[in-house]
């Protein structure tokens, strides 16, 4: 689980499923992260999962428990759990005592229960749960970096593909990172005049420290100005803010905790559920205007 939170789904009424989904679509974005469903319309497919150990990238197994011509439910979960896989599954059915008297009989763990009426709230609190197993700060911090390095890549997609147009708006940004690197960096001067000499705006891109995330927001911001993309308007301090500040402090902090509360010491950031999600939700949407932003430049 990054941002993603993936969810195998063994349902084979597929026009409820649809319906159903849209609404855990929203109850995962409020938590600040993206549902990525895999739908089986049976049971006969888990053999092959458990061959592959395919259930290692999924944060939570969905199972009607009364599939039609295929295997019942209990049959699916005996499956999991002799092959030791442990992934938390929600079983829901018409027929709820039923479950709940299967599940007992079994003496199975890990499992929850749920009517299909219910099914909404009881997906919220299962999804809730297994988000707080895994919601500390070293945890976080992996997240951040992980996907704010991300974040590095498609920014820096976007400026080489701008670049590599050859007009004279993109030559314009070439000169503006320069500029930028050349105001705001006096360390490396000597491979920065190599890169500016033989104009390789290639190697220099490559580089890091010299074309760093600050840089590479700086120059973003500009090809938003040139191109009149409204959603690059104020991108280097909104980005600055919201992306990069929270990157340096996760990086670098250390967790204290005091009066009940976790903060990052050296930092004024609060470490709590909601920050967490919030965190989350503004990688997400940096990650969505990148991909939109690459759409209007090709």
């Amino acid at each position: 689980m990054r941002l993603d939170y993936n969810i195998l789904w063994i349902e084979d009424d597929h026009e409820w499923l649809d319906t159903t989904k849209k609404l855990f679509e929203e109850s995962i974005d409020d938590l600040g992260f993206r549902l990525n469903p895999t739908s089986f319309k049976d049971g006969d497919k888990i053999d092959e999962l458990v061959v592959h150990n395919g259930f290692a990238d999924f944060d939570l197994i969905l199972v009607d428990f009364n599939l039609q011509n295929s295997q019942t439910g209990n049959t699916i979960i005996e499956k999991l759990r002799e092959s030791e896989i442990y992934t938390d599954v929600l079983f829901y059915s018409q027929d709820i005592d039923n479950v709940r008297s299967s599940v007992k009989e079994l003496g199975l763990e890990g499992v929850y229960t749920s009517g299909r009426d219910g099914i909404e709230d009881k997906f919220e609190k299962v999804v809730k749960t297994t988000i707080k197993k895994i919601q500390e700060v070293n945890t976080m911090r992996g997240l951040i970096m992980a996907e704010t390095s991300i974040l590095d890549d498609k920014s820096l997609d976007i400026t080489s593909t701008f670049i590599n147009e050859g007009t004279e708006a993109s030559s314009a940004v070439v000169e503006y990172i320069f500029k930028t690197i050349e105001n705001s960096l006096k360390e490396k001067s000597d491979d920065f005049t190599a890169y500016k000499e033989q104009f390789n705006i290639e190697g220099l891109l490559e580089d890091t420290v010299l074309f760093s995330a600050i840089v590479r927001s700086k120059a973003l911001n500009k090809i938003g100005k040139i191109k009149v993309i409204d959603e690059l308007k104020n991108f280097t301090d909104n980005y600055s803010k919201e992306v990069i500040k929270i990157r340096n402090v996760f990086a670098h902090a250390k967790e204290v905790k005091e009066a009940g509360k976790t903060t990052l010491k050296g930092s004024n950031e609060e470490f709590d559920y909601e920050r967490c999600i919030e965190i989350r939700r503004t990688l997400i949407k940096y990650s969505d205007l990148f991909e939109l932003v690459k759409g209007k430049l090709s």
